[in-house]
């Protein structure tokens, strides 16, 4: 049991860390995107929202801090799997459903393990209405000081904010909100592979 706790502790301290880290952050996402924000951290088979700062405008993505995403089709789900080893990868890959929860859903595996390497090669992955008719993502990973991907954050809304026409300037942002998380987690921009 004492290993065990310890491991559950150490996650559990890491989890906060990147919460600690990454607030200030999100918040200023928040206030330049004006979408609401939210912080995951791979839990289980899903995306589990650690923090999430809420848009003020009256049209919002509906969710709250313990929400937890399916990887298949969120942003922040498709990010975490996406930058996962390979070994890791391939293995929650055979383990997890891909249910439909909207007509764009993704549900052959194959199909997602190309979107997912694409994922890695561009550094962010998008979402336009995979999970929830009429809501966008864009989600961009965290790295800590051992270049681990170990969160994602994202920016969510309705697709008439959040849509194919805004992602190439919205994309940037996510990024640049991403990078200096994870270089206040200690990452270094080097090349880094999943």
């Amino acid at each position: 049991l004492g290993p065990v706790a310890l491991l559950v502790g150490a996650r559990a301290l890491g989890e906060l860390d990147v919460t600690r880290v990454a607030r200030p952050h999100i918040e200023r996402l928040m206030e330049v995107t004006s979408e609401t924000v939210h912080l995951s951290v791979l839990n289980e088979d899903t995306a589990l929202c650690v923090d999430k700062i809420d848009s003020m405008r009256s049209i919002r993505m509906a969710s709250y801090i313990g929400f937890r995403d399916p990887l298949h089709c969120s942003g922040v789900g498709k990010v975490l799997l996406a930058f996962q080893a390979e070994p890791e990868r391939r293995e929650i890959l055979a383990r997890i459903e891909l249910p439909k929860q909207t007509p764009r859903t993704i549900t052959d595996k194959q199909v997602l393990a190309a979107q997912l390497d694409e994922i890695c090669a561009r550094g962010y992955a998008t979402d336009i209405e995979e999970i929830e008719e009429g809501v966008g993502c864009i989600a961009a990973p965290i790295r800590d000081h051992t270049s681990r991907v170990v969160a994602s954050v994202s920016i969510s809304g309705p697709t008439t904010r959040l849509n194919a026409e805004s992602f190439p300037s919205l994309i940037p942002v996510v990024l640049e909100c991403a990078a200096a998380i994870s270089g206040d987690l200690g990452f270094h921009n080097r090349t880094v592979r999943a």
